[in-house]
């Protein structure tokens, strides 16, 4: 970390410098506070974790070229540190207009938006509704339902799941992410994962005709 610390010193307007100190940061914060549950975790552990993700979102806010890694870090750092939903989703349509193809986004945000952390009925849908008024269009659901599959898998498109994306929207997003280019073997992969747990027969056949 010592050697992170100079080179902000050396280069106090550095982007990448302030982003790197950041990333790292993260990480140790997390590595203090351990994988016990909360209530084994020791107040030096807490007070650690505490204090490196203040130092880590400081570093952040001294990026001033904001980049595509900027805006997931700082969706990372705001679920950690219990940001609300509003700048969450400035930070989304701010990056989605910049940036419409980066499809880190729409994996970082899927998580945050998961229930085990910021995920409340209709939250996701709602974001997802704007964010679908820009490119990359429907591909937005297709994107996040593919980043909250991963962890909670069929359950996404049920109708009284908190992060629920309707499964014909997800679908509708195809012809963009393919007019966009953005298709590749892994996500179709995913896509034939997604449309494997729905039984949806058509879509499991696309899938395989896409694939190698």
């Amino acid at each position: 970390y010592g050697a992170l610390r100079h080179w902000r010193k050396a280069y106090p307007d550095s982007s990448t410098a302030a982003l790197a100190q950041a990333d790292f940061l993260m990480g140790f914060a997390w590595r203090a506070r351990g994988t016990e549950y909360a209530d084994k975790v020791s107040k030096k552990a807490w007070a650690l974790l505490r204090d490196r993700l203040q130092e880590g979102k400081a570093a952040l806010g001294q990026v001033k070229q904001r980049d595509p890694a900027f805006y997931t870090a700082s969706i990372k750092y705001l679920n950690a540190t219990g940001g609300g939903d509003e700048e969450v989703e400035a930070l989304a349509l701010e990056s989605q207009n910049r940036f419409p193809k980066d499809s880190e986004l729409y994996s970082r945000l899927g998580y945050y938006y998961t229930p085990r952390w910021h995920g409340q009925h209709g939250v996701l849908l709602e974001l997802a509704r704007k964010l679908a008024a820009h490119e990359p269009k429907n591909a937005v659901y297709t994107l996040l339902a593919l980043a909250t599959f991963k962890y909670d898998k069929a359950t996404i498109f049920e109708e009284g799941y908190p992060s629920h994306l309707p499964w014909g929207k997800v679908k509708a997003g195809l012809a963009d992410l393919e007019r966009l280019a953005m298709l590749d073997q892994d996500l179709i992969e995913k896509i034939g994962g997604m449309a494997d747990a729905k039984h949806d027969q058509q879509m499991i056949a696309w899938a395989r005709k896409r694939s190698r």
